[in-house]
């Protein structure tokens, strides 16, 4: 059961809304909700935090790939796509985030992963080929400049900024988990224990923003990790 809106703007743990917790248009009476149950508002919010915790990991799970890099003092086989992606859709989830009622902790977390990501990218800027640098650069100026374009009109000319970034972020989200041929066994439990967090509070707060891409997350990290055990354990012995 959502969350009601006063209850969202007060609890320090509140997490991205859905579409029935938003703002009433003026002049209207919103219509009264239920509280939901202490022992629903305790699981929502433990699922939230194991979110954040997990999403954190995720973006974390990437650092053996970087230290690899930094250590061998080149890129090697490691692709960069990945990075680039998930910078993305830290971008969009931050918007996301920010769209009334903001966030706060959820922006946090995007930031956090923002700062993160670009990290990772200027250590594979540092040590790529010529040719891998220009591909990162001219990257990361398509997502300066469309980030600097989307963000006025969505949030200007829409009326509900959270659905166009939500379904954005949605796309994006299903494409990286769908990118298991390149995931360690790190990433890939990573990913699994993220989209299990996700999913439960998505359907505990009846947002199908958290929930979709967090079944998919479940379903690519499951595959990947069914994938490490049988090349491990089968064909390796």
């Amino acid at each position: 059961m959502a969350v009601p809106i006063q209850a969202a703007a007060t609890s320090p743990l509140a997490g991205p809304v859905s579409a029935t917790q938003r703002k009433q248009p003026a002049g209207d009476a919103p219509a009264p909700q239920p509280s939901p149950p202490p022992q629903q508002d305790r699981a929502e919010n433990a699922f939230l935090v194991l979110g954040y915790v997990f999403t954190v990991a995720l973006y974390l799970s990437q650092a053996p790939t970087v230290w690899g890099i930094w250590v061998a003092r080149q890129v090697g086989q490691s692709k960069v796509d990945m990075f680039v992606v998930t910078l993305v859709s830290c971008i969009v989830w931050m918007m996301y985030g920010l769209a009334d009622p903001p966030t706060l902790p959820f922006v946090i977390l995007n930031a956090v992963g923002i700062g993160i990501e670009l990290l990772y990218l200027g250590l594979f800027l540092c040590f790529s080929e010529p040719w891998g640098r220009i591909k990162i650069t001219i990257s990361l100026a398509l997502i300066a400049g469309a980030s600097a374009i989307a963000a006025p009109c969505v949030f200007s000319f829409t009326s509900d900024p959270q659905l166009v970034f939500g379904i954005i972020g949605d796309g994006i989200s299903v494409w990286r988990g769908n990118n298991v041929g390149n995931m360690s066994l790190l990433v890939a439990g990573a990913l699994f224990l993220n989209g299990i967090s996700w999913t439960a509070y998505g359907h505990l707060a009846e947002n199908l923003y958290f929930t979709v891409p967090g079944y998919f997350g479940i379903a690519f990290g499951a595959v990947q990790i069914l994938v490490w055990v049988i090349v491990r354990f089968i064909y390796h012995g």
